[in-house]
């Protein structure tokens, strides 16, 4: 599980080579616990393995929040980590705008909005842009809400802390992250007054607003409000503005808009193609407009009974039954085929014979050309029969063969190359391995 209350975080202030050991890093670990066989995550993607853990300079089977750690760590080269990088327990996606709260010291000069200053927080700083919320210049001594444009990204999360400095190196002031993945031009008060409130029932519903197809987990709200994640679970508890599918919770009215996005496109499709009212389930997935995690939990819940959901695809649960007209639409054109036997008249690929293909009772040929299953059976044994005759066949061979044109001829030799029977050799067409019989 990805909780806030339990993730690992280790701004690194060292990293070396000891000899015979390999690759060690140090830093105070900010949360969670590391233990040896750990896999760590880097913000670049790299996933060093923890080897061993000292604590205090003594070796541990764990270390712990608040503890001044030290990690020899293999899969990483000297390279790979650096003074100011962080290590994770899991993933942290690395942000550059930050909507955060911000105070200046008593003895700093104002802090004109769109000022450029220095960002330090844990092992690492940089450059970045000011922008005030409500003002065009922060107080000495006041506070404000901001947006932060960082010079790089970072791995931030709701409730750190930073420092401010001037760009000659004075400290100003300082804040706290309140949403480390800021969208928008500009932040929404609403959002981060819930945010800084810390109460779980006023903001779960604002998180998942801002995810509308997206939905989030309570691991994931937890991460995301700064909250241990059984206040979020009780938060989640009998919140009419939020409802849950599978472990994701979305807001209210979400899941019941999908389905109907995916109702109408499977309506649509049954419309169009009776014959195959089945769609994918990619298919379904972005009919319902959500992520892909989110589609899926919409077609496993079993309480959804208005589609049929298998190995194949999705449609409506009664779809699949052919209507009567269609049915006898289908018998018709079977008959014709049949009748006509290696020289079919050129149709239109219709519901009826889509049906016919789609049973195995007819094929297609190429260019507008379909025949009944038996005649295309015929025709390749003829093919086969010719071939291990004379050991080849040709079109104008074909041709006679069947009593057909020349077009016919032609359709059924490139129908027989399609069908790993015949393989082309020059103007003629030889078995293919497989097929070839010892007379």
């Amino acid at each position: 599980d990805r909780r806030r209350d339990d993730l690992a975080r280790l701004p690194v202030d060292r990293s070396f080579v000891l000899k015979g050991i390999g690759v060690v890093v140090t830093g105070t670990l900010w949360s969670g616990e590391i233990r040896p066989g750990d896999v760590l995550h880097t913000p670049t993607g790299l996933r060093p393995r923890v080897r061993g853990v000292q604590n205090h300079g003594h070796p541990a089977e764990v270390a712990y929040a608040g503890a001044r750690t030290a990690l020899d760590l293999t899969g990483v080269d000297a390279s790979g980590i650096e003074s100011g990088d962080v290590l994770l327990s899991y993933p942290v996606p690395a942000g550059r705008d930050l909507d955060v709260r911000v105070r200046l010291i008593e003895r700093s000069k104002p802090l004109a909005h769109g000022v450029r200053v220095r960002l330090h927080h844990g092992t690492r700083s940089t450059n970045a842009r000011v922008r005030l919320t409500d003002r065009e210049e922060l107080q000495p001594g006041t506070g404000a809400l901001a947006r932060l444009r960082l010079d790089e990204p970072f791995v931030t999360l709701r409730g750190d802390r930073f420092v401010l400095r001037s760009m000659d190196g004075v400290t100003v002031g300082g804040g706290t992250v309140l949403d480390p993945s800021a969208t928008g031009r500009r932040p929404d008060p609403s959002w981060l007054e819930a945010l800084e409130s810390n109460d779980a029932k006023k903001a779960v519903p604002l998180a998942l607003a801002r995810k509308p197809t997206q939905g989030m987990t309570t691991e994931e709200l937890s991460l995301v409000l700064g909250l241990p994640s059984d206040e979020v679970s009780r938060a989640l508890q009998s919140d009419a503005r939020v409802e849950t599918i599978g472990n994701i919770h979305v807001a209210a009215g979400e899941v019941v808009a999908a389905r109907e996005r995916l109702l109408t496109a499977l309506e649509r499709r049954a419309a169009k193609r009776p014959e195959n009212p089945e769609i994918t389930v990619a298919e379904a997935r972005t009919a319902t407009g959500l992520s892909t995690p989110l589609a899926d939990a919409v077609l496993a819940d079993v309480t959804f009974e208005a589609v049929r959901v298998t190995d194949t695809g999705v449609s409506l649960p009664h779809a699949n039954s052919v209507p009567p007209e269609l049915e006898r639409e289908a018998e018709q054109l079977l008959q014709d085929l049949q009748a006509a036997g290696p020289q079919p008249p050129a149709a239109e690929p219709t519901p009826a014979m889509r049906l016919l293909i789609k049973r195995g009772d007819a094929v297609e040929l190429g260019g507008s050309l379909f025949t009944a299953r038996e005649a295309a059976e015929s025709v390749l044994e003829r093919i086969k029969t010719i071939c291990r005759e004379s050991g080849e066949i040709s079109l104008s061979g074909l041709r006679d063969s069947l009593g057909t044109s020349r077009k016919y001829a032609q359709a059924w030799l490139e129908y027989s190359d399609a069908a790993g029977v015949t393989s082309r050799t020059g103007d003629v067409r030889v078995l293919t391995r497989r097929h070839r019989q010892t007379m």
